[in-house]
């Protein structure tokens, strides 16, 4: 089989960790110092005769815009994969484990999952760049699901009930001993004064508050606002 990196093919991609290797030389091409402002005033940038490039040895010399070229298509590649993983645990794990009502259902779904684009939006979700086909292919056990997922889940029990809010995510941690500490992290303000508001609300019945414990896990603080508990 030919290598097409030796023969200069014109439809491959480098390899992942050769590819990850060239992501972690180029700079950041947007930085503190050189943000980028949009508004009505913007004009476009004028053209620049640098080309900045990665020379790899024995192999060729690559533009930015083609390494970030090379990068989506791996993104797009394993985002494929993962789709096709799900279509796969529905029909062979998540059909059978349903009640018979739920099967024609599953494989609406399932078919759905193999013939759309990955980067098609979830319908009934907020235009949010990450509320794509991508962060439901993160579903399936056992992947891990990612932080938008659970927003979406807020999201969605926040306009179907009408009753409940998300107040927004905290970041936790573990503690040896069940006991209070001087060196406790104290609640983000904006997000205590957020639940402060909605607690005010007369219709409000739950506050949604999702925790995530060192990105590895994720539980959820419900308080009931009538009942005054959490």
């Amino acid at each position: 089989m030919k290598n097409p990196v030796l023969i200069q093919d014109a439809f491959y991609i480098l390899p992942a960790k050769l590819l990850d290797a060239c992501m972690a030389v180029l700079p950041v091409a947007n930085t503190e110092a050189s943000a980028i402002s949009v508004d009505e005033a913007s004009q476009d940038a004028a053209p620049t005769a640098m080309v900045e490039t990665v020379h790899i040895k024995d192999v060729g010399a690559f533009s930015r815009t083609q390494i970030e070229t090379f990068k989506r298509c791996q993104n797009l590649k394993t985002a494929v994969q993962l789709g096709i993983d799900m279509h796969k645990w529905l029909s062979e794990e998540g059909l059978p484990s349903l009640p018979a009502q739920y099967h024609d259902l599953a494989r609406e779904v399932a078919r759905d999952v193999l013939e759309s684009y990955p980067y098609k939006e979830v319908k009934g979700l907020s235009r949010m760049p990450d509320y794509k086909y991508t962060m439901l292919y993160r579903l399936t056990p056992p992947t891990w699901m990612t932080d938008a997922a659970i927003r979406a889940c807020c999201e969605r029990l926040v306009a179907g009930t009408g009753t409940c809010r998300f107040a927004g995510e905290l970041t936790g941690r573990t503690m040896t001993k069940k006991t209070r500490s001087k060196d406790a992290v104290q609640v983000d303000v904006a997000l205590r004064n957020r639940i402060m508001g909605y607690a005010k609300e007369s219709a409000v019945e739950s506050i949604f508050v999702p925790v995530n414990f060192m990105n590895a896990h994720w539980c959820c603080l419900v308080i009931k606002v009538q009942a005054k508990r959490i």
